[in-house]
């Protein structure tokens, strides 16, 4: 009994002992580690009972490792020597695991690639991976999980940003066609994306051009416009239109095709980020090149839409003024143009010279055949603008101005209603001298026109006097008239000589009309010209 409560008082300790001493003379528990293996009286080990489990490195979880080191900014303060060894010993990884068809998998690669395309190191590893770029390009075409598709095609814009070398090897991969496929996508960020990579391809290798063309990239970037609402964007868009058709005709005849122009135009009215003006106004001046595009801009309101921003910034306003002009030819015979008009005759007081030529151009295509025109410009005193534009500019170094201000009033002197006051106005501010000046037997274009001015001009008596007094204008007429006589070219500078020469001969038919200038007529010995004239073929009465 005194032994058994000693027993007791020793507690859990002297059980726990009395355990192990038991479990000594068992031998080695099955638990054992293998470090705490027995040995055999001949020093070998005995084998336990149940085999050791080791865990076996794999690509997947030796890239789970590494994108934890990345999202917990492990490499943020890594130089571009040291990145570029860390990218290297995953480069093989991420190639097999690229082709995986778990889509954890492939979102684990995918942020991996994103992370490692911030950094200069690790961005020219993917770059020069000839083995990576097809998969991810595969992995960016094929897969349907969104962020996926936005840490990929996040990862090919820093590529190529930053890189003209990944720009060859997207291309050379097949990423163009690729690329334009994603326009189509309706994940918001990957349009932003894959405009902005097709906008490096497109800039930094021109080859990708044609393959754009060829897998519908004009037609996506279009339906595009019809989804965009952000200026930024849709100036990017515009500017991978503009390299797309620029030298291509067959690419303006798609873009047509897709309603393009439409598209720009509504761009065009809805908008004032002077980038985004200046990117449309871009390609419309393309555009308006061609007969069939010029026509489908002009019915859509083309002209409308540009005139808004006619007096924007400098490099916008040279656009819209040479694109109007490149137009104006097709649009005579359309409306609510007043607006567009009277900021060109404004003008023509400009110090540009490129702008002033293109306001009288405009002014001249848009007064052929538009009686409205001429009698609204006639009310803006723009007989006496355009005949000081005449007087300022030199006919030598500014040829083009006063070659088309001569046209213009040419335009004006005829066929509208205040066609009378706008001849009386010109020879009240002498105009008469001004033809004077420019009938002569050479620069011809300059001939044509002042022959075509004399002609209007004479067809109101209220002229005639002036006409007739001037003491060099007459003898020019009949100088012009004996010179055609007697040469034997058809065609002067691209005039044909028998306009002028039938111009000539009608105002004289018309002063011979009125008796009171038939002593100038006979004085100028006219009435042989045009006797030998009235023989050859008979003048208007």
């Amino acid at each position: 009994q005194q032994q058994q409560q000693q027993q007791k008082a020793a507690g859990p300790l002297m059980h726990a002992g009395t355990q192990s001493m038991q479990g000594a003379a068992a031998g080695p528990s099955p638990r054992a580690s293998p470090g705490m293996l027995s040995m055999t009286s001949s020093g070998s080990s005995v084998s336990p009972a149940t085999p050791v489990a080791v865990e076996v490195s794999t690509p997947e979880r030796r890239l789970q490792t590494m994108l934890r080191s990345l999202q917990a900014g492990a490499m943020k303060q890594v130089a571009p020597g040291e990145a570029s060894d860390i990218a290297l010993k995953v480069i093989d990884d991420l190639t097999s695991v690229m082709t995986s068809e778990d889509q954890q998998s492939l979102l684990i690669c995918s942020n991996i690639i994103f992370q490692f395309s911030k950094l200069d190191g690790s961005r020219q590893v993917i770059s020069q991976s000839k083995m990576l770029m097809p998969r991810l390009l595969k992995a960016l075409a094929s897969t349907q999980v969104t962020e996926v598709v936005l840490k990929l095609a996040g990862a090919l814009h820093n590529l190529c940003h930053y890189g003209k070398q990944a720009v060859a090897s997207l291309h050379q991969c097949g990423g163009t066609r690729v690329i334009c496929q994603m326009l189509k996508f309706t994940i918001d960020g990957a349009t932003v994306y894959a405009v902005q990579i097709l906008y490096s391809l497109l800039n930094k290798e021109p080859e990708s051009k044609v393959e754009a063309r060829e897998h519908d990239g004009l037609q996506n970037l279009v339906a595009l416009l019809g989804r965009t609402v952000r200026d930024r964007l849709l100036a990017l868009i515009l500017d991978c239109l503009y390299h797309l058709c620029i030298g291509d005709p067959s690419s303006k005849l798609v873009i047509l095709g897709c309603s393009g122009p439409q598209e720009i135009i509504r761009v065009l009215r809805n908008n004032t980020y002077p980038k985004l003006i200046m990117t449309a106004m871009r390609v419309l001046k393309v555009l308006s090149i061609s007969k069939e595009t010029k026509d489908a801009i002009v019915e859509n309101g083309g002209l409308q839409a540009m005139a808004a921003h006619i007096t924007g910034e400098p490099r916008i306003k040279r656009n819209v003024l040479l694109t109007i002009r490149n137009l104006s030819d097709i649009a005579g015979s359309q409306r609510d143009l007043e607006p567009m008009l009277a900021t060109c005759l404004d003008l023509l007081g400009d110090n540009d010279i490129t702008t002033v030529t293109c306001a009288v151009g405009i002014l001249s295509n848009l007064t052929c055949n538009n009686p409205h025109n001429k009698q609204y410009l006639c009310v803006k005193s723009g007989i006496e603008a355009l005949m000081q534009l005449c007087h300022k500019c030199s006919p030598v170094h500014q040829q083009d101005i006063v070659e088309r201000s001569l046209c213009t009033l040419r335009h004006m002197t005829n066929g509208h209603e205040r066609a009378d006051v706008a001849t009386q106005t010109m020879c009240i501010h002498q105009g008469h001298m001004l033809v004077a000046n420019y009938m002569q037997p050479s620069s011809w274009f300059f001939t044509k026109h002042a022959a075509g001015i004399l002609q209007n001009l004479t067809a109101n008596q209220a002229n005639h006097p002036a006409i007739c007094e001037h003491e060099s204008l007459l003898p020019s007429v009949v100088h012009v008239l004996e010179f055609i006589k007697q040469t034997p070219h058809e065609y002067l500078d691209d005039v044909k000589l028998y306009d002028v020469s039938e111009m000539c001969q009608r105002s004289l038919q018309y002063l011979l009309q009125v008796e009171a200038n038939h002593s100038c007529l006979i004085r100028l010995n006219c009435v042989p010209l045009l006797q030998e004239a009235a023989a050859a073929e008979p003048l208007l009465a």
